[in-house]
């Protein structure tokens, strides 16, 4: 029989510990998300013959969120122009296939600095695959170790990992590849922000930093600038609930600063290029309508509480 020495058995019953819930949580993205392993990729493909020829079908497709083909009629087909080029060792800055030619890397939703493109060593199939997979099994990991820095138990931790990355907002952006994955690092960010407070150790900094740069090369900045009026807003109730010094605060603040400015790369060109779009020169013409009516309008966001608040539209 083996016997391990006390020092010995304690790190080992550690390390099972600390790879026990990812293992967990990887398992069950698996057995979720299971099609994906039988050679399937994640696409509402079947919405082609509704509206697109030559497939058309009339009547073959009930169509009640036109939002959906937006997957595959642009984000697919943008994910393929940046594989193709990354791949090349080019970075896409220009589309040749939409209209005469458009710009591309200063369109945020293709993702092109996403450090997630890592997937694309693996192919392009396995990478768009591997990309859907990650933002379940990220937005549970991260929500969960969140959960245990504000002193939860392993099972309500675990139900508050399940609503942040299975509730039906997340799951009905899945398919898009880009949306949601600006969301699941904010359980980190606030991680980050709250050790730091409790701890100040620089390396939180750093981490915050690094996060907000990943969320930011997600592409979906109005979700983000929702966000950060609340993670403003945490940092400062939750400093000023531990009594925390106002040098805290400043070293967070320039700390968010310098992860803006890490992708500035992204952000810079992103702007000028809505600055001259054709809703970003009405909206400094004319009034500011056009640009509000593509944004999220605040009553809305009673949806992150009850997804169904304003009604859905199943039918019997």
């Amino acid at each position: 029989m083996l016997y391990y020495h006390d020092t010995e058995f304690i790190a080992l019953m550690k390390i099972i510990k600390i790879l026990l819930i990812p293992v967990v949580f990887f398992v069950l993205t698996l057995v979720y998300l299971f099609p994906l392993f039988q050679g399937l990729i994640l696409l509402p493909l079947d919405l082609l013959i509704s509206n697109y020829t030559p497939w058309y079908q009339p009547g073959t497709i009930l169509l009640k969120n036109f939002y959906m083909q937006d997957s595959i009629v642009q984000l697919f087909p943008w994910r393929h122009l940046v594989f193709e080029s990354l791949t090349k060792g080019i970075i896409p800055l220009w589309n040749p296939y939409q209209y005469l030619g458009m710009p591309f890397m200063a369109n945020l939703k293709p993702m092109v600095f996403y450090p997630l493109n890592i997937f694309f060593l693996f192919g392009e199939i396995k990478a768009w695959n591997f990309l859907l997979f990650s933002q379940i099994f990220l937005a549970m990991l991260f929500a969960y170790y969140l959960a245990r820095d504000f002193k939860l138990k392993t099972f309500p931790s675990i139900l508050a990992s399940f609503a942040f990355s299975l509730n039906s907002y997340m799951i009905g952006l899945l398919e898009f590849g880009s949306d949601a994955h600006t969301i699941i690092w904010w359980p980190l960010l606030i991680l980050f922000a709250k050790r730091y407070i409790d701890k100040q150790q620089q390396k939180y900094l750093f981490f915050l930093c690094i996060t907000l740069t990943f969320s930011i090369f997600a592409g979906q900045l109005q979700y983000l600038g929702y966000f950060m009026i609340f993670f403003t807003g945490f940092i400062i109730y939750y400093g000023w609930a531990v009594k925390t010094k106002l040098s805290v605060y400043i070293f967070l603040f320039c700390s968010i600063v310098l992860g803006v400015g890490v992708s500035a790369i992204q952000l810079i060109p992103g702007i000028e290029l809505f600055t001259y779009s054709h809703r970003g020169l009405l909206s400094q013409t004319q009034n500011h309508e056009v640009f509000t009516r593509g944004l999220i309008s605040p009553d809305k966001l009673f949806r992150l509480f009850s997804p169904d608040f304003f009604g859905n539209p199943a039918v019997a």
